[in-house]
């Protein structure tokens, strides 16, 4: 039996069917600085809940979401620091035990929260049985008051129990900082990042810029161990010998490294390995590290068939044996093609490594002069210069990490997706997000389009040349759109990320869209916004729905206030792709929970096990309807000042059913001890805000069911 939730209840209690909740607290003050962000140095550690709230995409399929981390605060100007690169594990721990024992809890509690000055304290939560646990990481940065420039990064264990899923129990943890406290000077600048289920974080570091004492030399990668960081001790990323929890994996290496991905522990062992490549350097090279030792090998690259020998950007991973050699993890990352010159980067180059990460085999997919979208028949007509063109500036040193979604279908067979910028420059406004599908039995390569919009739209918006965005009855309801449509001019582009590939192929990123009939008289609204490409394997063809959009509001259930998601992009001020938006490893390669999905609806919601993403919001702490942000350029001073946070905001699957909702201490079997869950802190069983007679009627007939 399948205890059902009614989710129109669940919706009409929340207020909006929408998202809402996380570290979702506003400051005890009630608006204006300085919020109730924590301070990085100091305490290094917090544990609360979170419960996910449910939501619809246009398409009428139900997610949960929540901003499961508020960056740090460093400065008096801002209510906390801004985000950079995001990731989370590609797969989840099931069985094991809760990362702590006790949580804080409140709902519906403006102020309340973990601060210990900002907030007035919640309710302990100690949550019983054995937990599903999967990992995520961030990126900060800011000024610091002394004038460096601060980095961070904070990692959180997000633990839940499968017949309760939709509260996350969230241990978050300062994983590392490259200032002593904010007076100093930086010691090193890092960026990233990519983490494993068992929360070893990989990232990079180096000195450049930096002003402090002890720093970094050359280029250096780092894995920090979350479970073993020390809550009381800060963890400085210097040249100092003693860092806390925190492997030096390459010391002082001559060639410039980029953000490294990794080989989970799961898979390697250990601790995991890091995996990276060289840039810039006269052999483009795959660096394979560990404590104390690294590989470095050019075998990675496909260089048959007038194929170059050079890379760009990071690398996707999965555990697919892609080109069926038997390899232990896949690794994809883009590539240059042997044109005069330095070549374009058209390939999408496969590497098949062992659990050591030695190489096995290779080989490149060079991505079509002319590919049409199989759902609309749209083709699009490349020249040379037609290129993914998202791995420069800042990106190659800060992350986001996986410029190649790699992972595969329900049938076994490849799949692959890059965005291309259409004429090849970084700021392109014309953008499409091509498809690789590889059956390794037949050697048989496919391609096609999970989105477009053709540079002909920007200069003749009347000609239908971007893919439509559709609602449950198949109407249309918006399309993909280019970035200056948002923008009126700057930045021109890209706008839209790359892509991520959840469970059963779907593909997952954020792009500029163009909205119909949202005006009182009719008019377009022109927004970022969360899109999901549903894969038709039948057809090897996709179809857009909208998951989120920029300027949404949404009721927080814990903070008791309504907050506004303010960004949803994909490109930096100046043009080019922003380490802040989505790439492959922000999104989990397994299905929520690791759930067998093998014969599942691909547009089923369990087909995602969960992604992360850096976004702003701003709460209405006053209820006045404003959304007022101090800090913002379109402040109102007559009007009283709201609190506004960068968050990394979490998209993942809503449990609209208990499989067992008689296991109240979630150890998957039916026993005395439930029945002491029930009587010893007379559990509200049927939810109508009382213990009595009809609780334990409900119970013992859940509990004579059975567990599925």
């Amino acid at each position: 039996m399948r205890k059902q939730y009614g989710i129109a209840a669940i919706v009409m209690a929340a207020g909006i069917c929408a998202p809402a909740l996380a570290q979702d607290s506003i400051s005890s003050l009630g608006g204006d600085l300085p919020g109730d962000a924590l301070n990085p140095w100091n305490p290094n550690c917090a544990s609360y809940v979170v419960d996910l709230s449910p939501f619809t995409s246009t398409k009428g399929h139900l997610f949960g979401v929540a901003p499961l981390l508020k960056t740090s605060q460093i400065g008096s100007t801002n209510f906390n620091n801004l985000f950079s690169s995001s990731t989370i594990s590609p797969s989840t721990s099931t069985g094991v035990a809760y990362s702590v024992p006790t949580y804080s809890l409140w709902e519906n509690a403006p102020g309340a929260g973990v601060h210990g000055e900002m907030n007035s304290a919640g309710v302990p939560k100690t949550p019983e049985g054995l937990a599903s646990r999967f990992a995520i990481a961030l990126n900060e940065f800011g000024t610091a008051e002394g004038g460096a420039s601060f980095n961070g990064i904070i990692g959180a264990y997000v633990n839940y129990n499968e017949s309760d899923a939709n509260r996350l129990y969230v241990d978050r943890r300062q994983a590392a900082v490259n200032m002593p406290d904010e007076f100093a000077g930086d010691s090193s600048q890092f960026g990233g990042l990519s983490v494993d289920a068992n929360g070893n974080i990989f990232y990079r570091g180096d000195n450049n810029g930096a002003i402090g004492g002890n720093q970094l030399a050359g280029n250096n990668l780092f894995r920090t161990r979350l479970l073993d960081r020390d809550c009381g001790t800060m963890n400085l990323i210097s040249a100092a010998p003693t860092l806390d929890a925190t492997d030096r994996l390459v010391v002082n290496h001559p060639d410039v490294l980029g953000v490294p991905n990794n080989i989970p522990a799961r898979v390697a062992g250990g601790n995991g390995l890091s995996v990276d490549g060289t840039a810039f350097g006269l052999t483009a090279e795959l660096v394979v590290a560990d404590t104390g030792s690294h590989t470095q090998t050019p075998a990675h690259l496909d260089t048959t068939g007038g194929i170059g020998g050079d890379h760009r950007g990071s690398f996707g991973t999965t555990t697919h044996d892609f080109l069926g050699n038997g390899a232990d993890y896949t690794l994809a990352l883009l590539a240059k093609d042997a044109q005069a010159g330095s070549g374009e980067t058209r390939i999408l180059n496969v590497t098949s490594v062992d659990a050591a990460g030695a190489v096995l085999g290779n080989k490149g997919f060079e991505i079509p002069l002319s590919i049409t979208d199989n759902d609309d028949g749209f083709v699009i007509n490349y020249t040379g210069q037609g290129q993914p063109n998202n791995y420069g500036g800042s990106t190659l040193f800060r992350g986001g990490v996986g410029h190649v979604a790699i992972g595969r279908d329900q049938a076994g067979r490849g799949l692959m997706a890059a965005m291309v910028n259409e004429n090849g420059f970084q700021d392109d406004f014309a953008n499409q997000i091509v498809v690789c599908r590889y059956d390794a039995a037949t050697g048989a390569e496919e391609w096609t389009l999970a989105a477009y919009v053709d540079q002909a739209n920007a200069f003749n918006p009347v000609v239908n040349t971007s893919k439509e965005i559709c609602d449950a009855s198949g109407a249309v309801i918006g399309m993909i759109t280019d970035l200056p449509d948002i923008t009126g001019g700057l930045p021109l582009g890209p706008g839209m990320s790359a892509p991520a590939i959840d469970s059963v192929g779907n593909i997952w990123f954020l792009s500029a869209v163009k909205l119909l009939d949202r005006g009182p008289n009719g008019e377009p609204d022109f927004d970022g916004a969360l899109i999901r490409a549903i894969y038709n394997p039948a057809t090897f063809s996709y179809k857009l729905e909208m998951i989120l959009e920029t300027g949404q509001v949404f009721a927080g259930l814990n903070s008791g206030r309504n907050y506004r998601v303010d960004f949803l992009g994909s490109s930096t001020a100046a043009g080019g792709a922003t380490p802040g938006t989505i790439y492959s490893s922000n999104m989990a390669e397994f299905a929520w929970n690791n759930t067998d999905v093998s014969t599942a609806d691909t547009s089923d919601p369990i087909t995602n096990g969960g992604l992360i993403f850096g976004t702003a919001i701003t709460y209405d702490t006053n209820e006045d309807g404003r959304y007022n942000n101090p800090t913002s350029v379109f402040f109102d001073p007559a009007f009283p000042a709201d609190e506004s946070y960068s968050v990394g905001l979490y998209v993942g699957y809503y449990q609209d059913t208990v499989p067992c909702p008689a296991d109240l201490n979630g150890d998957g079997a039916l026993d005395f001890f439930d029945i002491v869950g029930l009587l010893g802190p007379r559990l509200d069983y049927n939810g109508d805000t009382v213990f009595d007679f009809f609780d334990i009627v409900a119970f013992l007939t859940d509990f004579q069911a059975g567990c599925p």
